[in-house]
C-alpha cells in the first residue's frame, strides 16, 4: 500500500472511550508493510497517541417519571401531597422544581428534599379542580445549573371528593 492508502486509513479511526470514563487514555497504532522485500526488508513503525477525555456533567435522572398521588380536599396548608426523587452519577446537589401545571400555585416544592405540599393559602376543592398534572425537573449543580438533558418527571395529584355538610 501507498502512504496515501495509509493516511486514508488512520482517517477512519475513531475512539470510544467506556460510558461515562474522564481521564486520559493512549491508543496505539502499528503499521507493518507484511513482509514486503523491499529496499531495506521488512517495515513495522507503532506510534502512541494519548487522548485526554474531559468530564461531563451528566443530568439527574428520576426514579420515577410517571407519579400519582391522591390528596384528601380542604386539606391544611403543608399538607403532603407527594415525594420525588432523582439520582445524580456524580453525586452533585440535586434541586427541585415545579415547572409546569401548578394552576393556583397550589402547591409548593422542597428545593432539597422534593416534597410537595399544598401551598399557604390554599384550599383544594374537588368541585373546582380534581387533577393537577405538574411538571416538575430535577437540577444539579446548585443555582448555576440548567436543564440541559435534563428529563421531566409528570406528577399526577388527584384531589379525592370529601362528604361535606349541606351549606344553607
Amino acid at each position: 500500500g501507498s502512504l496515501v492508502a495509509l493516511n486514508a486509513a488512520l482517517a477512519k479511526v475513531t475512539y470510544a472511550p467506556e460510558k461515562d470514563f474522564n481521564g486520559a487514555d493512549a491508543i496505539t497504532v502499528g503499521v507493518d508493510d507484511l513482509n514486503y522485500l523491499g529496499s531495506g526488508g521488512p517495515l513495522t513503525a507503532k506510534g502512541t497517541v494519548t487522548v485526554t477525555v474531559k468530564p461531563v456533567n451528566d443530568p439527574p435522572v428520576f426514579d420515577n417519571t410517571d407519579l400519582r398521588f391522591t390528596i384528601n380536599e380542604n386539606e391544611s396548608a403543608w399538607t403532603i401531597g407527594g415525594n420525588v426523587n432523582a439520582t445524580d452519577i456524580e453525586n452533585d446537589l440535586i434541586t427541585y422544581e415545579i415547572t409546569k401545571g401548578n394552576t393556583g400555585n397550589a402547591f409548593r416544592m422542597s428545593a432539597i428534599s422534593g416534597l410537595i405540599t399544598i401551598n399557604e393559602g390554599v384550599i383544594l376543592d374537588y368541585e373546582k379542580i380534581n387533577r393537577y398534572n405538574l411538571e416538575v425537573v430535577a437540577k444539579d449543580g446548585g443555582a448555576t445549573a440548567t436543564l440541559a438533558g435534563a428529563i421531566p418527571a409528570k406528577v399526577t395529584i388527584e384531589v379525592l371528593n370529601v362528604n361535606e355538610a349541606p351549606t344553607v
